[in-house]
């Protein structure tokens, strides 16, 4: 391994082992000492790759939010063709899959980030807004529905709305019959409000 290689080696290792030690102890309960004891390494190594415990959380943060946008995005490529309602389906359902997949995370993400002074809602909000705007926006051009509304409002609201199930989701421990359900409730009940 060469020394490039070594040190994104170090840097992963660092970062899934906090994430771990995280998720199993909570996020207030582990210390950089913890970290680079479960590890094997000095806390000069830690520093050399991460400011503080906090900069692993606010990585970590930006790394699910594109997880999520990317996954929304990809399944507007390949959906284009569709519908909006439909579209809006697939984009509800995935969301619902990104709950259950990412559920553990997602709680120490929403627990923690206040502490570490990230602000997940406002990304949250920001980037899947956006996402939302493009799709309402081409069911505009074609016609396929009007609003009384901007739709950049409307997309907002949708995220506001996502986000909380997001928040809900992470403080229960609910079971993939739930999401899926509770997602087909909230898109019957968007489409409802959107194609009167």
């Amino acid at each position: 391994m060469d020394r490039k290689q070594q040190k994104e080696y170090t840097k992963r290792r660092i970062f899934e082992t906090s994430l771990s030690l995280f998720m199993e102890h909570g996020y207030e309960n582990v210390s950089i000492d913890t970290i680079v004891k479960s590890i094997g390494l000095t806390k000069g190594a830690f520093y050399h790759h991460f400011v503080s415990k906090d900069a692993i959380l606010v990585e970590y943060c930006n790394n699910t939010i594109d997880s999520l946008t990317e996954s929304l995005i990809k399944t507007v490529e390949l959906n284009k063709e569709k519908e909006v309602k439909e579209l809006l389906e697939s984009l509800f359902k995935n969301f619902g899959d990104f709950l259950l997949k990412n559920h553990e995370i997602i709680h120490v993400l929403l627990t923690q980030s206040k502490m570490a002074n990230i602000s997940l809602e406002e990304m949250f909000i920001d980037e899947t807004s956006a996402i939302f705007q493009n799709v309402l926006s081409r069911g505009l051009h074609k016609q396929e529905f009007t609003l009384t509304v901007n739709h950049e409002d409307v997309s907002k609201y949708l995220s506001v709305l996502l986000f909380h199930k997001l928040k809900e989701s992470a403080a229960t421990s609910e079971t993939q019959k739930n999401i899926s359900q509770e997602m087909r409730d909230m898109y019957q009940l968007f489409i409802q409000g959107l194609f009167k």
